[in-house]
């Protein structure tokens, strides 16, 4: 009888129990860097991401995946979520750019860069641009990859 008891309590302390998958998925949100949106607005392609839990960010590598696009450093604005402008120095390296941040951004702030004017080769019909991303963490000895940015034209 005692064996059927503790397996009824155990049955009812699992049911009342909160999932741990679900509180999981809650503290890993934003623990890693990651792209979370990009898109074209007529000629400005925007990419959004956070910069993850890691230590701050020290500046962001955006190279295009193709030789049809070329970004040029004069038509960069960062922004972040509440569209104060972020200080930056940008640099070409390759058909590239790199953001170099005046200050490290914190870990978990969200970033919106908005490339204008994106320099694309004549006579291509290109319609989908995509660009790795790569990040430069403090304390880090090599970039972390943000992802693939794949933005829609029309």
């Amino acid at each position: 009888m005692k064996y059927s008891i503790g397996l009824l309590s155990l049955a009812i302390v699992s049911a009342t129990a909160p999932p741990v998958e679900a509180q999981q998925i809650r503290s890993v949100q934003f623990s890693y860097p990651q792209i979370l949106s990009s898109r074209a607005v007529g000629n400005t392609q925007y990419i959004t991401l956070n910069t993850g839990a890691y230590q701050p960010l020290s500046y962001l590598e955006i190279l295009p995946m193709s030789n049809v696009v070329e970004l040029t450093k004069g038509n960069i604005l960062v922004t972040d979520r509440y569209e104060r402008v972020i200080n930056t120095d940008v640099s070409q390296i390759g058909g590239g750019i790199r953001i170099n941040f005046e200050r490290p951004i914190p870990p978990r702030t969200t970033l919106r860069i908005a490339m204008d004017d994106v320099y694309t080769a004549p006579r291509t019909n290109a319609r989908v641009y995509k660009y790795r991303v790569y990040g430069r963490h403090i304390g880090f000895n090599q970039n972390i990859t943000y992802g693939i940015a794949s933005i829609n034209t029309y």
